[in-house]
């Protein structure tokens, strides 16, 4: 597995406008996206096993993402299918975990462990409205 370090100006880059949220207890909200998926999960492999599902929705497998953990300030890059592979042990860090496109895209991946739900939006539509606040740790 190749895979490398994103500084907190990438992931912020990476994110985009999502990183204004809106949401709550460090998890995005997804019921303002038509297109979401939000699952609830029991188990720590389940929970892999529906990142695995959202990441064939979402990326290709060579495509590169970064792996965002709450409170924003560790993130890393690799590839989609080496994600995948390694997602039990690259999920069990943080409360929260977001998976974006490393290059700027319109889809992303949460693991709430709050809500215990894994959330998808293959194509997240642009928000115009003011509702947003920043994610703990958001520049």
């Amino acid at each position: 597995m190749r895979f490398s370090k994103s500084v907190p100006t990438a992931n912020d880059r990476s994110l985009g406008p999502l990183a204004a949220g809106p949401g709550e207890d460090e998890e995005l909200h997804f019921d303002w996206m038509s297109n979401a998926s939000v699952t609830p999960w029991l188990s720590n492999e389940e929970a892999a096993d529906l990142v695995r599902k959202a990441l064939e929705a979402c990326s290709d497998p060579d495509e590169l993402v970064i792996v965002i953990w709450s409170p924003f300030e560790a993130g890393l890059r690799l590839s989609s299918r080496d994600l995948a592979r390694h997602a039990p042990a690259v999920l069990d860090r943080a409360w929260t975990t977001w998976i974006v496109a490393a290059q700027p895209s319109r889809w992303i991946v949460q693991v709430g462990r709050f809500s215990q739900t894994v959330a998808f939006c293959s194509k997240v539509p642009v928000r115009t409205d003011s509702i947003h606040r920043r994610l703990p740790g958001a520049k």
